[in-house]
């Protein structure tokens, strides 16, 4: 537990601020971004070379819709997981 709150706290103050909420800043930002960081950094000392700015165009926008889709499935998985977890302890 951080901070002393359980993880259905934690998560009713996450669903508060909504669907897209998640998905933006835990999705695209935070899973997206990285994994736009990881690969271009990765292809970089893979090939030695900048990727040109139609790859990292490219990259922007498959990074982009992963970070989407991640989040929103996490976020969904989450919410079941959470629900239940609630109905089997009632």
């Amino acid at each position: 537990m951080a901070n002393g709150t359980s993880s259905e706290e934690r998560w009713a103050q996450m669903e508060e601020k909504g669907f897209w909420h998640f998905v933006l800043m835990r999705g695209v930002l935070g899973w997206g971004v990285a994994m736009f960081i990881a690969m271009n950094t990765f292809r970089y000392f893979r090939t030695d070379a900048f990727p040109s700015a139609e790859t990292l165009a490219l990259s922007a926008v498959v990074w982009t819709a992963g970070g989407i889709l991640w989040g929103g499935i996490t976020y969904k998985l989450t919410g079941w997981s959470i629900r239940r977890k609630q109905r089997n302890s009632a």
